[in-house]
């Protein structure tokens, strides 16, 4: 025995790691459909009260809808139950603004979801269930930062980069996405849409349910052709039509709907297919949540030393923070996951109302040998009231080439090649494709310029012989010439 310990390493005493740091990104709550449903089926069209039965305030498109809101408010304190065992946040369970951050997109679905989900979280605060703010109202606004999309290169980065925009509209001439149009699709769903055919491509369904659909734009009435790509705005508004028992057309049988939703989810995913695309959508997102990291890690062996900096506001910064949340869409974390090359995942489902990645930190006291995990949930179906305080179910994620636990500096290697390094450059249209396009338009403009000035010439010379025919004083000729007749000519 005594020579067994001896042969121990010294300083390889394993030490238990905490839990630093959790980041969650998670996708908004129940809403009402993103398109307006009345031009795209014959079924019976739906008011905005219609999605709020309870209270008949009306919704509009897009909004989240009261079973959003109580989504999120459960998920919250289901997460705060969950984490509450790794002793997370201190407080007793209330809102301290030196340990959370919250960020969201714009749009108000997801800034509510973030609210909803922040009022689950701190319900239990004691000191709040025993005061007397609000009237007995047991509650605490918590901050949630947004900025315009047109600047949100962290959660809405598809929509602010040509260069990705650019590549997207490459897709469609891979072989990936010619062999998904001749995909064979189920004997049922062709029976249900193609007059009980037997067998069907993915191309010929899409065709039929244009048929039925009336896919057209809503100002000007024209059809705006149903395609792989877009099919996902017809698929979004049905689902949606569904999910609160309004009126869908009869040939939305299950199977069809179910189809609907694998297909929009192989496109939504396809997105995100390359290295260029994973580096300009998921990648600002992982360089952000790694810096969040770092600057904990950097934290961790003095932390007493940050009280004595008065220059900085400390409730700003991210060295202290425990718990940070993103609220955002589907294709948020569907770029996310692609993007650290997530290994046995169900790539035919996208994520669900509510569903959340989270990014877990783990390391000594000391922040000494930090690894992290990672966890999906996709619980949307079991985030009631009835559930309210029972356990949310987890999925451990692995990116591929290492485990679930993974060491930050083997996680770092993994996804350096899906990091900007300058995301805004990187975002431009390549010089070459610009030049082209400036070289183009040089060309035009000085076509154009030609043939005015050729245009000019000809009616100075008519001008100029018809004054002598006239008889007219040259001068008098060419001062109406240049001065008058030319502005009604051109």
């Amino acid at each position: 025995m005594i020579l067994l310990l001896n042969n121990l390493p010294s300083g390889e005493c394993k030490k238990e790691k905490q839990l630093q740091l959790v980041q969650i990104l998670f996708r908004h709550g129940d809403r009402t459909p993103t398109r307006n449903l009345s031009m795209l089926t014959n079924a019976k069209p739906v008011t905005p009260q219609d999605w709020d039965p309870t209270t008949k305030l009306g919704l509009n498109i897009g909004q989240l809808t009261p079973r959003g809101m109580e989504m999120h408010y459960v998920l919250g304190n289901q997460l705060n139950n969950h984490y509450k065992a790794y002793n997370l946040l201190t407080d007793d369970g209330c809102y301290n603004n030196g340990e959370v951050w919250v960020n969201s997109t714009w749009l108000d679905r997801t800034h509510q979801s973030a609210l909803s989900q922040l009022a689950g979280w701190f319900s239990h605060c004691t000191a709040m269930q025993s005061s007397n703010l609000f009237n007995n109202v047991h509650w605490r606004p918590v901050p949630v930062r947004t900025i315009p999309a047109h600047l949100d290169t962290l959660l809405l980065p598809e929509d602010v980069c040509p260069k990705f925009r650019s590549l997207l509209g490459t897709h469609h001439t891979r072989p990936e996405w010619q062999a998904k149009l001749d995909q064979s699709v189920s004997t049922q769903v062709c029976k249900d849409l193609l007059n009980g055919r037997a067998t069907c491509k993915t191309s010929e369904v899409i065709d039929e349910i244009e048929k039925k659909m009336k896919f057209q734009d809503c100002k000007s009435g024209k059809s705006l052709g149903l395609t792989l790509s877009n099919l996902w705005k017809v698929a979004d508004p049905l689902y949606c039509r569904s999910q609160h028992n309004q009126s869908v057309p009869s040939w939305l049988t299950s199977d069809v709907n179910d189809w609907l939703m694998k297909v929009s989810a192989w496109q939504m995913y396809e997105m995100f297919d390359g290295e260029t695309e994973r580096r300009l959508t998921g990648g600002p997102l992982v360089k952000h949540m790694l810096s969040n990291i770092k600057e904990k890690l950097a934290f961790l062996p003095n932390p007493s030393q940050a009280d004595q900096d008065c220059v900085v506001e400390w409730n700003k910064t991210t060295e202290r923070k425990k718990l940070i949340l993103f609220s955002a869409h589907d294709t948020t974390i569907s770029a996310l996951l692609k993007t650290l090359n997530i290994s046995d995942f169900d790539w035919e489902v996208s994520p669900p109302y509510a569903s959340s990645v989270m990014v877990e930190l783990w390391s000594e006291d000391d922040g000494q040998n930090p690894e992290l995990r990672l966890l999906y949930q996709a619980n949307s179906d079991y985030l009631n009231q009835k559930n309210l305080n029972n356990s949310l179910k987890f999925t451990n994620l692995s990116i591929n080439g290492c485990d679930h636990a993974c060491a930050l500096s083997k996680f770092e290697s993994l996804v350096a090649n899906v990091l900007p390094v300058d995301f805004d450059s990187e975002c431009r249209i390549s010089k070459t494709m610009v030049q082209t396009v400036s070289e183009n338009s040089t060309v035009a403009v000085l076509g154009v310029a030609l043939a005015l000035a050729l245009l000019i010439v000809c009616v100075c010379i008519v001008r100029y012989f018809r004054s002598k025919t006239t008889k007219k004083k040259k001068s008098t000729v060419l001062s109406r010439t240049l001065f008058n007749d030319h502005d009604e000519t051109l």
